[in-house]
Parts: C-alpha cells; sequence; structure tokens
C-alpha cells in the first residue's frame, strides 16, 4: 500500500516552475526599485509641530519672582487645554517662557488661539505693571536656518556689509533657497549735526530739515521728449552718491 504525503498545490507549482518563479521575484525587485528612485521625494520636508511658546517679559524681577508671579498663573491655563501633551517652562531673571507642545493630530491654529485664551485668562494674576502683554507664538521648523555663514577679516566694517549683500545675492539666486537673511551686519548710516541757536534764528524746525533732506533724494521723471523719429525718457537724477550731495 502506497503512503500518500500531503502538499499544497500553489508549493508543487512553484517547485515545478522554478525559473517562472526567479524571473518573477527579479521583475518585482527592479520595479520597486525603478518606482523608489522615481518617487518625489524632499530633503527639508515640511514639519509642523503643533507647539506654541509664551513669551513673558518682566524686567528687574528675579528668577524666584519670575517663577510666582508669571510662570506659575499661566501654567495653571496653559494646563487645562484639551489635547496638552507636554508642558515645559522657564523662569529667568526677567523672562518667563513656556513651551506647550500637543498631539500631532491637534491643528496649529487651533492650538495657538488656545493657548491665547489660556493666556488672556491668566492676565488678571499677571502683574499689573508689565510694559508688554505675554507674547504666543507658534515654532515653524521652515523658519529655521539649514546654513550659518560667518564672514570676518581685517576689513573696514563696510567693506565687509558690502560683500555680504553680494554674497546674498548671489545665494538667493539658487532654486533650493527660500530667503537669506543678513543678521548683525552695520548699515552705514549719515548724521546731520545741526545747530540749534541758528535753526532757532532761521526760524526752521528738525521736521524741516528731515523733510528737505527726503525730498532732495530722489529720481523724478520729466515725461518724454522727441529726438528725430525716436522718443527718449526724460528722468531729473536726484538720489545722493556721495557726501557732497548731502
Amino acid at each position: 500500500m502506497k503512503e500518500k504525503f500531503k502538499s499544497l498545490k500553489f508549493t508543487d507549482w512553484c517547485i515545478r516552475n522554478r525559473t517562472a518563479v526567479y524571473v518573477f521575484t527579479v521583475s518585482m525587485a527592479l520595479a520597486g526599485f525603478i518606482s523608489f528612485n522615481n518617487m518625489p521625494k524632499e530633503q527639508f520636508p515640511d514639519v509642523v509641530l503643533p507647539t506654541i511658546s509664551v513669551t513673558t517679559i518682566y524686567p528687574g524681577a528675579t528668577p524666584v519672582d519670575i517663577e510666582n508671579l508669571i510662570t506659575k498663573p499661566l501654567e495653571i491655563q496653559v494646563k487645562s487645554i484639551n489635547g496638552l501633551k507636554e508642558l515645559k517652562s522657564k523662569s529667568i531673571s526677567d523672562v518667563s517662557v513656556l513651551t506647550a507642545e500637543f498631539n500631532a493630530d491637534m491643528d496649529v491654529d487651533e492650538a495657538k488661539r488656545e493657548v491665547q485664551e489660556a493666556v488672556d485668562k491668566a492676565m488678571s494674576e499677571l502683574p499689573s505693571d508689565l510694559d508688554e502683554d505675554p507674547q504666543v507664538q507658534e515654532f515653524d521648523i521652515s523658519e529655521f536656518p539649514i546654513m550659518n555663514i560667518n564672514l570676518f577679516g581685517n576689513l573696514p566694517l563696510d567693506k565687509i556689509q558690502n560683500f555680504a549683500d553680494d554674497l546674498e545675492e548671489e545665494i538667493e539666486t539658487l532654486s533650493e533657497i527660500t530667503r537669506v537673511d543678513i543678521i548683525g551686519g552695520l548699515e552705514r548710516e549719515v548724521q546731520i549735526n545741526v545747530d540749534r541757536f541758528k535753526m532757532q534764528a532761521a526760524g526752521i524746525t528738525f521736521n524741516d530739515i528731515s523733510q528737505a533732506v527726503a525730498q532732495s533724494n530722489v529720481n523724478i521723471s520729466s515725461g518724454e521728449i522727441k529726438v528725430g523719429k525716436f522718443e527718449r525718457n526724460m528722468r531729473v537724477a536726484g538720489q545722493f552718491e556721495d557726501m557732497a550731495d548731502i
């Protein structure tokens, strides 16, 4: 009597058609590799984090006073918000900072609105002599710089500033760059020092001098003029180019 063995039909078919199975496996792997390469990808995708910060400035206050007078009243109100995942606070001299992180499924605008409402409720318990109300802001990852370039050298400050301006224009021409900011650069400034007694004798004010300088530092279009068969635009150049013009 012959012994019978149980087997799966699909397994038997794969064993009998090994070549077809190999071809199918290689084709699937190749198709997956091609799909992966053609899939659109971003090196720095926009990441939305429902995180809101509350910053309060109280000049002259110690860390203990900041903690008791500002941080704790704000914490009590912000903790009551639904969807709050984590709340961190930092109290240092003159400044209180609260960072509220919400669940990922919460809308950022909604989180900011609820935090603002919580801060408004706590205003009655905060010191009445605050120079400014607490500032509620959201974290935007896209606003964080991906590269910092420091410029320094044995050159005058205006030369370094000019080089930074040229570098800013060159970097902004790159299609991958959204914005370039120059921080810490010194803008050239021209000061006009006047004699108050001569001003009083002439009957003019600081505002008169300011308006006179502003009105002189402009280019004015004077229309068009025909020169033979051509029309030329006329312009009166009045913008200052050097100190002598001022």
